[in-house]
């Protein structure tokens, strides 16, 4: 019964300490870095639109997308 409460304790402690760590150490993403300029080719059709090109959160750093046309409704 004695191993039992000093358990209980443990855990309650392990768990107070971790919820409040797990706040205080939030690791916040820097702003993605400022968009390239692209040149914007010749429609495919006049039907498609022009989707620019951004950049995207992936494996700890952001990469760039390039834009490009998509079949307009």
């Amino acid at each position: 019964m004695k191993n039992l409460k000093k358990f209980a304790a443990y855990s309650i402690f392990l768990l107070f300490t971790m919820l409040v760590f797990s706040c205080v150490s939030e690791r916040r993403r820097p702003g993605p870095p400022p968009a390239r300029v692209e040149v914007i080719p010749v429609a495919p059709s006049p039907r498609h639109v022009w989707v620019p090109g951004n950049y995207r959160w992936k494996r700890n750093k952001y990469v760039w997308h390039e834009g490009r046309y998509r079949r307009g409704h």
